[in-house]
């Protein structure tokens, strides 16, 4: 999946579908949000409208705990210059928000690309200057 400039709605929409596990359900009114089923026990989930996850630290630290003890690895989080920058094991991401940079880095390390005008959103990755 690729994702270009995207919009929170469809960062939140994609973390449900890569990160979270969960299937998008039709609604017969296109008007309205979508709902997602979890998956649940015994595959009988749950419909609801999908958290906020670019804006909610409380939705998107569970997945981070998820993600630190599947890869064995701790989260590096920088703040600094009006930016929040998230470092996984496997991928990483710079934002204005802790959620947001978590979902994006999140979103990579399950390999979504995700770019924004002709750069990516994640900075650099960590080298040494030798200085």
């Amino acid at each position: 999946m690729k994702l270009v400039n995207p919009t929170d709605d469809q960062l939140n929409a994609a973390f449900a579908e890569k990160v979270a596990g969960w299937k998008r359900l039709t609604v017969k009114d296109p008007s309205k949000d979508p709902e997602w089923e979890t998956g649940g026990y015994g595959g009988h989930g749950y419909a609801f409208r999908v958290p906020r996850f670019t804006t909610s630290a409380d939705a998107v630290l569970p997945y981070i705990k998820t993600h630190n003890e599947k890869e064995k690895w701790a989260t590096e989080i920088f703040v600094g210059a009006g930016k929040v920058s998230v470092y996984f094991k496997s991928a990483n991401a710079e934002a204005d928000t802790l959620p947001k940079a978590a979902v994006i880095a999140l979103l990579r390390a399950h390999g979504v690309e995700i770019t924004y005008g002709a750069t990516t959103a994640s900075p650099s990755p960590k080298t040494s200057t030798g200085c």
